[in-house]
């Protein structure tokens, strides 16, 4: 199998940030890798302004003797490029949806002739769902 990891440049670009963590985080579970594998990997596909925010971090993290981790990184990674109050908006956002689409549903299985459509939609529905909110976890 060949994986060609994604570059990430740093820009402002939380959705873009959060998909380069995915496609990452996918290759590693391709393969077989340790820790510090992960995180020279991931560390080696950052350009411009992700590699001297990452080589500034690295320092910070080495000069307090902590060990950078992958968990670490991820972390680190996060709170640059997709910050936590950004995270909180667009956890309400989907909570929102959720609620609006749970209000659906209940009206729609209230109808009748909907019944058999609504079952159907709302496997598939729930699926997205959980999968949305574990890619934002």
């Amino acid at each position: 199998m060949r994986n060609k990891p994604p570059t990430f440049k740093g820009r402002f670009d939380p959705e873009g940030a959060l998909t380069w963590k995915e496609s990452m985080e996918k290759i590693f579970r391709a393969m077989v890798t340790n820790d510090d594998q992960k995180v020279r990997l991931a560390t080696h596909m950052l350009a411009e302004e992700a590699k001297y925010w990452w080589t500034s971090t690295r320092r910070r993290i080495e000069a307090s003797g902590e060990a950078i981790t992958s968990v670490r990184f991820k972390n680190e990674f996060l709170k640059k490029y997709f910050p936590e109050d950004l995270r909180n908006k667009k956890e309400a956002e989907f909570l929102n949806l959720k609620q609006r689409s749970m209000l659906l549903l209940g009206m729609l299985l209230s109808m009748r002739r909907f019944r058999g459509f609504v079952l159907t939609s709302m496997r598939k529905m729930l699926w997205f769902l959980c999968v949305r909110s574990l890619r934002m976890a």
